[in-house]
């Protein structure tokens, strides 16, 4: 009918997250790539006082090799089995 479903949310039914924002120059990190939503590996190679890193690409495959990201679309690599330690 072309009417938008609207309902009221509460607080506690939201998940909140935190996000990871001491990363490091040399970090080798995974990067959100926006125009296919998935993680790619890059380095960091600049942090900037804004919050924002930039982060070298491992493959350039769309032409450029750097590029500015937020926090929030980078994490670390998961840490294979054989390499974890407990």
């Amino acid at each position: 009918d072309g009417r938008l479903d609207i309902s009221d949310v509460n607080a506690e039914s939201m998940n909140k997250f935190d996000v990871f924002k001491d990363y490091n120059v040399d970090d080798v990190v995974e990067v959100l790539f926006p125009k296919d939503g998935h993680m790619y590996p890059g380095t960091v190679r600049k942090v900037n006082g804004d919050g924002t890193f930039q982060v070298r690409w491992d493959d350039s495959d769309e032409g450029f090799e750097e590029t500015l990201v937020k926090a929030r679309d980078m994490r670390y690599p998961p840490i294979p089995l054989d390499k974890l330690e407990v």
